[in-house]
């Protein structure tokens, strides 16, 4: 699977542009505000219907326009599948095989897009609630027990905490407990099966990226390990009641990337965090393809403000031996040499307008 058409239109100062990519490595580059970033962003935003770069959605339709699409068709075993996204400053369309859906998971699912930007050491240094969505993207494409639990969980939650904030009785917040302990099994223990798995992957690449060596996946419930998740919620109820919502659970899980027994955030530098990260998603990418078969697309904006030459050689070296097709972007030709390129599909963006290069 993979994009082998993409069309876009009035996406920021992409007015319209069509091109079609390699099943592999593609390459783009462009100067600042060339349109080079809005193009990775387009794609992004063609798997999730939303933005990596901005919160408001509307803001990405082109000033003067009514609305952006983005649209594309994708290889599958039966053919190709035609997807798209229109957005109007109001609302947010999604088609895919020429059917309209309402769910985004579904999009997620038809087009798994992960992405490595120059901001993506933020997922060591802040919140845990980035690094659950980092972890739920794995856990939704490779573990099919995972979603609807996850839906049933949040559910349950949004009742439980509303009843918190009403100061209903005791037992109207208690009555969600089961339902919460039942859908919790589901996710901690997909939760645990994939980190379990990605640990030596991400160990693996690591070594070979950065050469760091005591690299582990260390991952955290969101309630005391030594308890069971109904006992958890039962001595955390006055607690629940002061702070207004739940205060244990999954939805309070964490993932964290140890070197050695200490959290990488604080033991390595920024670089070195970049490649961690940059190691953690290649080896997202390799994991989804021996659960699924399939293969994801990989979005790398500006590789070279992410990494130094030797480096983005070793990333694009280990990028290249990827099953997956993968978008890289640069500001000139110098950044990436021939042999760091290697058999990749080449284009060049200025102004909006973007051109194949031969």
């Amino acid at each position: 699977m993979g994009l082998i058409s993409v069309g876009i239109r009035h996406f920021r100062n992409l007015s319209a542009v069509d091109f079609e990519p390699s099943p592999e490595v593609n390459v783009v580059f462009g100067r600042n505000a060339s349109g080079k970033t809005s193009l990775l962003e387009a794609v992004y935003f063609l798997g999730r219907a939303r933005s990596f770069r901005t919160h408001r959605v509307d803001r990405l339709v082109q000033n003067g326009a009514d609305q952006l699409q983005v649209f594309g068709r994708l290889s599958a075993e039966a053919g190709t599948v035609p997807l798209g996204v229109e957005r109007s400053r109001q609302e947010t369309r999604i088609r895919i095989g020429g059917q309209a859906v309402s769910a985004v998971s579904a999009l997620a699912a038809a087009l798994p897009v992960q992405l490595v930007h120059p901001n993506s050491h933020r997922l060591l240094e802040e919140g845990p609630q980035y690094r659950r969505r980092f972890l739920d993207w794995g856990v939704f494409h490779v573990e099919p027990a995972f979603f609807p639990a996850w839906q049933r969980y949040q559910r349950a939650l949004r009742q439980r905490n509303a009843a918190l904030r009403k100061d209903q009785p005791s037992r109207s917040v208690s009555a969600w407990n089961q339902e919460l302990v039942e859908a919790a099994a589901v996710i901690d223990s997909a939760r645990r099966r994939y980190v379990e798995r990605l640990g030596p992957q991400m160990a693996a690449f690591t070594e070979r990226l950065a050469e760091i060596e005591g690299v582990a996946l260390k991952y955290r419930g969101g309630w005391p390990e030594a308890v069971q998740f109904g006992v958890a919620l039962e001595e955390a109820a006055r607690r629940d009641r002061d702070a207004r919502h739940t205060t244990v659970g999954p939805h309070r899980a964490d993932v964290r990337v140890n070197v050695g027994d200490v959290a990488a955030a604080g033991r390595v530098s920024r670089g070195q965090q970049k490649l961690l990260v940059a190691a953690l998603l290649l080896a997202q990418a390799m994991l989804f393809n021996e659960s699924t078969g399939q293969r994801s697309l990989i979005l790398v904006d500006d590789l070279a403000a992410e990494l130094d030459a030797d480096h983005r050689r070793r990333f694009m070296g280990l990028l290249k031996g990827l099953p997956a097709q993968s978008f890289v972007t640069a500001i000139d030709a110098e950044s990436l040499s021939a042999d760091d390129i290697g058999p990749a599909r080449v284009f060049h963006v200025e102004h909006g307008q973007l051109r194949e290069m031969v």
